[in-house]
């Protein structure tokens, strides 16, 4: 099927995201042809139906836990980013590599804030180049 559709072996998006080769190696961004349909394929299997609803508990527990600690913020001005950004990399580090958040406390927000960083640094990066 793909076949129809040559400019997909063509794609290269590597001028856009340059700056996050050294962070995201050969991914998905950065293949192209044959090797980036492998990756596709591989990515694809981990969102069937089946798998994602065996990840509900673990969206339903963060989200609960989010919605405890906005109720901190209640009649405050606040940046909603900091928080679902940490609840966001809790999700990923508990479905994608089995660590649970009791394990990993606040590093999921060190983490967050980190990527946060390094995106505003790339941002400014790629329009002053």
């Amino acid at each position: 099927m793909i076949e129809k559709f040559p400019i997909l072996f063509n794609l290269n998006l590597y001028s856009s995201y340059r700056y996050l080769k050294p962070w995201l190696g050969d991914s998905v961004l950065f293949t192209h042809g044959t090797k980036w349909l492998k990756q596709r394929k591989t990515i694809l299997d981990t969102f069937r139906i089946q798998i994602l609803r065996t990840y509900v508990p673990v969206f339903y527990e963060n989200s609960q836990d989010l919605v405890r600690r906005l109720g901190d913020e209640i009649n405050q001005q606040f940046d909603c980013h900091d928080y679902l950004s940490e609840v966001a990399v809790n999700i990923i580090v508990e479905t994608a590599m089995g660590v649970s958040r009791e394990k990993v406390k606040h590093i999921g927000f060190d983490y967050a804030m980190a990527v946060r960083k390094l995106g505003e640094i790339v941002h400014k990066r790629h329009f002053n180049l």
